[in-house]
């Protein structure tokens, strides 16, 4: 166990020093100070600022990053056998209802989370720009872990009836959890992490209106 946990701080400071994301502050992965919320931190966990400046660069750029690049091999490699489009039949309905939520997503993802979030650092968004984003690799990646999993269903019967559980257990939950209203929900498009306003805000919503309320989330300075 000791030996991984070296490896690991090993292939952290090296992804540090390639990516340079910390300006090369490889000394801050030993800090024992305490941190306050973010909006990555687990509520169970209590972690160092070392320890959880470990985890984000470990889950970015040691793990993510190869896997993202990964995917897209894949998506070139198995383009032939990967389904793409769902054929609309009364047994392949509920991979219907999932590609259409998917697509619906990405274009909401796309138009309003991502303009919205990256105006933070002062770009100008047009239309031409957000269809180019829904073509780059940001939205390949998801696509292909879409496409690979909807593949692996369609063509074992033994995961197409897990994935036909598990839609009608997700839409079971969320008809219990939201009681049949319309729900909303508060977009955290702010380019920092530990703002607790957020955390404060969306908390409030719930405890008075048991739901959250769509929007920007802006800093309050």
């Amino acid at each position: 166990m000791k030996l991984l946990d070296n490896i690991n701080d090993w292939l952290i400071v090296r992804s540090e020093r390639k990516h340079n994301n910390l300006r090369g502050n490889t000394k801050c992965f030993k800090s024992t100070n305490g941190i306050s919320w973010n909006i990555y931190q687990n509520q169970k966990e209590s972690l160092t600022k070392g320890d959880n400046l470990k985890k984000y660069q470990w889950l970015h750029y040691v793990f993510k990053l190869p896997i993202k690049k990964g995917l897209l091999l894949v998506n070139k490699i198995a383009n032939k056998y990967l389904v793409r489009k769902v054929i609309k039949t009364p047994y392949n309905i509920n991979f219907v209802v999932f590609e259409k939520s998917f697509d619906k997503a990405i274009d909401d993802w796309s138009e309003i989370y991502i303009a919205n979030r990256h105006s933070w650092v002062g770009n100008k968004h047009t239309k031409e720009t957000i269809e180019n984003f829904k073509k780059g690799d940001s939205v390949k990646t998801l696509r292909v872990c879409k496409d690979i999993m909807v593949t692996m269903c369609l063509e074992d019967t033994a995961y197409r009836e897990f994935f036909n559980i598990l839609m009608f257990e997700m839409m079971n939950g969320m008809n219990k959890e939201y009681k049949n209203e319309r729900i909303n929900h508060l977009l955290y498009t702010d380019i920092d992490t530990k703002d607790i306003h957020y955390y404060g805000i969306t908390k409030s919503f719930v405890d008075k209106n048991k739901k959250p309320i769509i929007g920007e989330f802006k800093r309050v300075h």
